[in-house]
Order: structure tokens, then C-alpha cells, then sequence
């Protein structure tokens, strides 16, 4: 069967999408007075899209797949090892995914503000602690609901620069301690690539 769909070509030019800021830089006009052709250095187009929104949804959808695998693995027979280290294995990795898509938005929606509000960019030591600062000033919030949200950031910030701060100090892996309901208590290895290996069982 042939393919009667037709391919568009739509030319040259900038496509726009929304939440893209559009900035023509080096804009003149002048003609030449003799032959009226229009001369001049050619302008340079810039677009700037946020993707913040972009990075959320991605985190979100990946937490949704890591609850989801986490209930599979729960609800795995105790027979059935297989299909707990699968689950487990999901589970992790779509954890992976989230808590990295969270940490790219905040910086994403951190870069958005800055850039409609530069007066508001606070400089500090950790990046986590540059983005809270700034949001701090940036918008009204209560104490209460800033302090609530300062060590999930760091937290956030911290999981995402370890593997490379592990390998700037020449270390590939560490262990840290794992205590989930219903599990044994375990660890789990986090090597360069941010790679795991389950040693958490099933409690009896």
C-alpha cells in the first residue's frame, strides 16, 4: 500500500512557538542613493522558548511510572523474583527521571525569571541555594511556604551533582542506605552513570 500522505515544505524562516521571546539584534535600513536597493548588515534573529512546563510534565510522567512500578513490585508473588527485580528496576529508573527532569525545570523556570527580571538574580555558593534566594525576592511568598520548600530543593540539586562530584574526586560508586515499607533494609550502589544495583529484598 502506497503512502498518499503528502510531505509540505515550508520554506525558510523562524517558527514560532508560544512562550518564545523573539529579539532582532543589528536592525538598520538604508538605501543606496543611486540605485535605491536597500543595503546595510543583515539583522540577527535570536529566540528564546521556555521549556520549563516541557521539563515538568516529563518529571511528572515519570513519577507516575515510577509509582506504578513500585505497586507492581509490591504486588509481585514472593514466588516470582523476576518480576520484582524488573519492577524494582523500573521503579528506579523512572525515579531517575523524574527527580533529574524536576531539578532541568527549576533551573529552566530559574532561567525565566532572571531573564524578565534580572534585577532579582541573587548570587550564592550552590546553585540550589542561588535558585531559592532569588525566588525569594523574586516572588511573594510567605516564610512558611519558602522554608517548606528550601530543603526538598536541596535535596533535589544534591541527588543530580553527586555522580559528578563522585568523579571529580575520582571515586565511581557509594552506597547509601535504602528503608522502604515492607522491604528488608538494604543499599543500593550508584555508580557514574547513576546505574544501580538492587540489594533490597522482601520482608517475610
Amino acid at each position: 500500500m502506497t503512502d498518499d500522505r503528502r510531505t509540505v515544505d515550508r520554506g525558510g524562516g523562524i517558527h514560532v512557538v508560544r512562550r518564545s521571546d523573539l529579539r532582532v539584534r543589528n536592525l538598520r535600513l538604508s538605501f543606496n542613493p543611486k540605485t535605491g536597493d536597500l543595503e546595510g548588515p543583515s539583522p540577527t534573529a535570536e529566540l528564546r522558548t521556555d521549556i520549563f512546563d516541557d521539563w515538568l510534565r516529563i518529571a511528572e510522567r515519570a513519577s507516575d511510572d515510577s509509582e506504578a512500578a513500585r505497586r507492581d513490585a509490591l504486588e509481585a508473588p514472593l514466588d516470582d523474583n523476576e518480576a520484582f527485580t524488573s519492577s524494582v528496576q523500573r521503579e528506579f529508573e523512572a525515579s531517575m527521571i523524574a527527580v533529574a527532569a524536576s531539578a532541568f525545570a527549576l533551573d529552566a523556570f530559574f532561567a525565566s525569571v532572571v531573564e524578565h527580571a534580572p534585577e532579582v538574580r541573587i548570587s550564592a555558593e550552590s546553585r540550589d541555594a542561588e535558585i531559592f534566594e532569588t525566588f525569594k525576592r523574586a516572588f511573594a511568598l510567605s516564610h512558611a511556604r519558602f522554608t517548606s520548600l528550601r530543603e526538598p530543593l536541596r535535596m533535589i540539586f544534591d541527588f543530580v551533582a553527586t555522580p559528578f562530584t563522585l568523579l571529580r574526586r575520582g571515586r565511581s560508586l557509594f552506597f547509601t542506605p535504602c528503608s522502604t515499607s515492607g522491604w528488608n533494609r538494604g543499599s543500593f550502589a550508584f555508580g557514574p552513570r547513576m546505574r544501580s544495583t538492587p540489594s533490597c529484598s522482601r520482608g517475610s
